[in-house]
């Protein structure tokens, strides 16, 4: 396994860990997991959302612009949200 594989694997464990504990001390832990796999599943069913989110030559004003619509449409979890943004901004 390569460096930049260890580190990405690291790198989410962490932040699994942190949206985890948030979510646990807000009391959202079963929201945020629903919501986690709704958003999971629109990654993997719609082609144009999933190359928005992962190219990185996409705007980063442009990513959180339409997370923000996608989470206002579908009123998943606010926490989430702030940490998906995060996500991106980071």
């Amino acid at each position: 396994m390569s460096n930049k594989n260890k580190f990405s694997d690291s790198s989410a464990k962490s932040y699994s860990q942190a949206l985890y504990e948030l979510a646990s001390e807000e009391k959202n832990l079963n929201d945020v997991e629903k919501h986690v796999i709704s958003l999971l599943k629109l990654i993997s069913q719609s082609e144009d959302f999933n190359l928005l989110i992962k190219n990185p030559t996409n705007k980063q004003e442009d990513q959180l612009n339409v997370i923000n619509i996608i989470f206002e449409k579908f009123n998943l979890n606010i926490l989430l949200k702030k940490f998906i943004n995060f996500l991106v901004i980071k």
